[in-house]
């Protein structure tokens, strides 16, 4: 349901002052006309019949049927106005006002926004424009152009709905095309990019290969080395053993060696003791004998003195005396032999002492020299087998950290690997995302054409339903027989649409149709409300509202009396039918007894003010 029940206005427009007014509750057709006693020859003219009309308009959605609003609908003089209007609306029924300087919008007095007010009310401007309160300005349904004709009509009955999802079907039909060439531009990289990951894990496995083949042969070099070392080692601890016991030995030979050339130089000692001692006795022999010899010289003549009793000697005397002396000197030239012969020994003796003695010592020489180079090859076999052992430490400390370090290429292969997976990964979820938009894209551009195929389909439907709505109310219109229908926009063989609202008319007399804008006169402004009765019907509809209340503003123009009455039996008829009360706003006075009652908008110096009467 969408019922107004009254309204209450201050200082809106014509009406100065503040005025309420209860609309009937009654069904049937109401006339709201005028006097304007200000100017009386204008009759019902210009007293404020339509201001009704768009107060209630501007309460509603803020602006008046023809766009005024803001100061432009406060009244001449006046600094502010408010326009209430009790609604009903489905299960809701409360007040909407909207105030000027200061402006508001409320809801039964609390504060809303517009967006709030539109969807309470179900209705746009332009489809209460049509549906409920149809201006006296502007043109009608049928009086646009076929373009405009049919943007209002799927304006109104929302059908641009399926435009707008047709064109948002192709937005995304692009975009995923658009998608679709990034992925495969995307997947193309990603080729690329695999293909140089996967020669590059090639390269780096090769190098990984060599680093460990280069690495194991530094190992084995190294440990070569080692067991080089350990046989030198071995064969310099045989040496060394060798070294010491040839200098021990040495040592032993030098120390033997030299107890027997000490004991030479004893031997040689003793003999020469022994020799002086003889020497010592020969030469005092020989003395003895050189002194017997002198003696004997002496001796040689007669008167010659005694060497022994140093008496003159005679011949008997020198014959005892030189048979003693003969005698002492043969004995000491014997015992003197005897020494002679001992000492010559003694001297071969000393001199073979000597001789071995120097054998001795060649030999204390060359034992000790021997004994030098043994204790040289000692220590340069200590030093060796040392430095054979820091060597070997060394090689093996090399061992550790060459087994230690680590291969560059194994962790540049392990990132290049994890990097080819992922771009693996990437390219079949690449893939799959493309497999995706294509199907995606299939079912996107189906809809493109779809969208438009169903609001065509709903075009055409909703257009059969409005040819009933409007063929019922021209006969009462008294066009009888008269036919209406209407032609919409079609699908042209390129796949685009050829846009169009065409009205034809089927008139008893003529064979053909005639369309809309050929008709002129009386005809067409009970066309043109014959058109509007079914639109308001079919807008409703499609709300989901039933309209409790309608308001049509100079329905008559173009009009004959004859035809003003059959539109008032139209718009009465049509209250009665369904319920309704109308309002039929013209400045003629119309002759219809019928009328449920009149509200007259009544002119004065001080404004305009309403009045109603049964």
């Amino acid at each position: 349901m969408f019922d107004i029940l009254d309204i209450n206005l201050t200082n809106f427009r014509a009406f100065a002052g503040t005025h309420k007014f209860t609309f009937p509750t009654e069904p049937g057709l109401y006339n709201l006309t005028g006097r304007n006693e200000v100017n009386p020859r204008l009759e019902a003219n210009g007293v404020g019949k339509s201001t009704l009309l768009e107060a209630i308009h501007w309460c509603l959605y803020g602006h008046t049927s023809r766009g005024l609003k803001a100061g432009d609908v406060i009244s001449r003089g006046k600094k502010s106005c408010i326009v209430s209007v009790h609604v009903a609306v489905g299960q809701f029924e409360g007040v909407i006002t909207r105030s000027q300087s200061p402006n508001a919008l409320t809801i039964n007095d609390t504060i809303v926004e517009q967006t709030e007010i539109n969807k309470l009310l179900r209705l746009s401007p332009e489809q209460f424009s049509l549906s409920v309160m149809l201006p006296q300005f502007g043109s009608s349904f049928l009086d646009r152009g076929p373009t405009d004709k049919l943007a209002l009509f799927s304006q109104i009955m929302e059908l641009d709905f399926w435009l707008e999802k047709s064109k948002a079907a192709d937005v995304l039909a692009k975009e995923l095309a658009e998608a679709k060439e990034v992925e495969e531009r995307k997947l193309a990289s990603l080729m690329g990019r695999i293909s140089s990951v996967d020669e590059d894990c090639k390269g780096l496995e090769a190098q990984q290969a060599t680093f460990f083949n280069d690495q194991r042969i530094t190992i084995q070099g190294l440990d070569k080395k080692i067991k080089q070392l350990r046989t030198e080692h071995k064969s310099c601890i045989q040496d060394l053993e060798f070294a010491k016991a040839g200098r021990k030995a040495a040592e032993n030979r030098s120390v033997g060696l030299t107890k027997v050339i000490q004991d030479h130089y004893g031997e040689i000692d003793a003999v020469i003791q022994e020799r002086q001692r003889l020497a010592t006795k020969a030469a005092v022999l020989e003395a003895s004998l050189q002194t017997l010899n002198a003696s004997m010289k002496k001796l040689t003549g007669l008167g010659a003195v005694c060497p022994t009793c140093l008496q003159t000697v005679n011949a008997n005397h020198l014959k005892a005396e030189k048979a003693r002396l003969k005698s002492q000197i043969e004995t000491s030239t014997l015992a003197y032999e005897a020494y002679e012969k001992p000492i010559n020994k003694l001297a071969e003796q000393r001199a073979t002492i000597a001789k071995a003695n120097s054998v001795n010592h060649e030999g204390l020489a060359t034992v000790t020299r021997n004994k030098v180079d043994f204790e040289t090859k000692e220590a340069v076999l200590k030093n060796k087998i040392e430095h054979n052992i820091l060597e070997q430490e060394q090689l093996e400390k090399q061992i550790g950290q060459e087994r230690k370090r680590e291969n560059p290429y194994t962790k540049m292969l392990a990132d290049k690997r994890t990097a080819l997976t992922d771009l693996k990964t990437e390219r079949a979820e690449c893939k799959a995302q493309i497999a995706s938009l294509n199907e995606d894209h299939a079912a996107v551009s189906y809809w493109v054409g779809g969208f438009k195929r169903v609001r065509l389909f709903l075009i055409e439907e909703t257009l059969r339903q409005l040819e009933i709505e409007v063929n019922n109310s021209l006969t009462s219109l008294g066009l009888v027989d008269w036919r209406i229908e209407f032609d919409i926009e079609r699908e042209n063989k390129t796949g685009g649409v050829t846009k169009g609202f065409v009205v034809f008319i089927y008139a008893p007399e003529d064979k053909e149709p005639m369309r809309y804008e050929a008709w002129s006169g009386g005809e067409t402004q009970r066309l043109r409300l014959a058109g509007n009765l079914g639109l308001a019907n079919l807008i409703m509809e499609r709300a989901g509202l039933t309209s409790m209340i309608e308001f049509y503003d100079e329905p008559s123009k173009g009009i004959n009396p004859m035809g003003l009455l059959d539109l008032a039996e139209t718009l009465y008829q049509r209250a009665i039918d369904t319920g309704k009360r109308i309002f039929l706003v013209d400045h003629h006075t119309i002759d219809f007894g019928d009328f449920s009652g009149v509200i007259c908008v009544i002119k004065d110096e001080k404004g305009s003010r309403l009045e109603y009467s049964t």
